[in-house]
């Protein structure tokens, strides 16, 4: 894909984050689709292909939810269209 027909995919309606098909660049629209309503979510940042991206705000210390299952707890504000990773997320397996 390419362009501005960036797309990512939404396994659960609940899910807080979806899962990027290719790359996106700052300010880029990513189309989600998948389970749930087909949404549209501005690209705050740079994100590599793969890499998740938050559906919405997500407070410092929630959990995120991934394919309907906790993937960890945020360690700081997530926004909408930011990346979600390693420096922003702990695993709930980490010790």
């Amino acid at each position: 894909m390419s362009g501005d027909n960036v797309v990512a995919v939404r396994m659960r309606e609940a899910d807080d984050v979806a899962v990027l098909l290719s790359a996106v660049r700052q300010g880029q629209s990513v189309r989600v689709a998948g389970k749930g309503a087909d949404l549209i979510v501005p690209a705050i940042e740079c994100i590599p292909q793969h890499h998740k991206i938050a559906l919405k705000t997500i407070a410092k210390g929630s959990e995120v939810v991934r394919n309907g299952t906790v993937i960890g707890r945020a360690t700081e504000k997530i926004k909408s269209g930011q990346c979600v990773h390693i420096h922003n997320l702990t695993s709930q397996w980490a010790t």
